[in-house]
């Protein structure tokens, strides 16, 4: 089976939103976040399965990235918050197994101070920490 036919053979439990405005909302009820939370654990699961059959190990941490996201998802929605928004609020732990999943996926490359710069600079555009 083609990894394509992996990805798309998926049972998903929400419905494709209809309109680009559909995309970008950032307010959930309690029953679509279950949801959600249902259908990202299976993306993350297919994915690892078809990046495993792939091979490189690299591509195989963002499935790792994906569950620490969920994770993340998962503890807001215990404690009652909607994680639709962009104001996320992972722990300092999930923030470092962040870190080390993109050293492990990108390496070197952040070591090099004009990527780090780059990559930090991005951030510093959305509001975030400035170098």
């Amino acid at each position: 089976m083609s990894v394509a036919a992996d990805m798309t053979d998926m049972t998903m439990t929400t419905s494709v939103p209809e309109t680009d405005r559909d995309l970008f909302r950032t307010e959930y009820s309690v029953e679509e976040r279950e949801r959600m939370l249902a259908r990202m654990k299976e993306v993350r699961d297919s994915f690892y399965a078809a990046a495993v059959r792939v091979g490189l190990h690299q591509f195989i941490e963002f499935a790792g990235f994906m569950g620490e996201f969920i994770k993340i998802c998962e503890s807001m929605h215990r404690d009652g918050v909607d994680f639709g928004t962009n104001d996320l609020a992972p722990k300092d732990y999930q923030m470092m197994y962040v870190a080390e999943k993109f050293d492990c996926i990108f390496g070197e490359a952040l070591m090099k101070p004009e990527m780090r710069e780059a990559f930090i600079g991005t951030l510093a555009l959305k509001g975030g920490w400035k170098p």
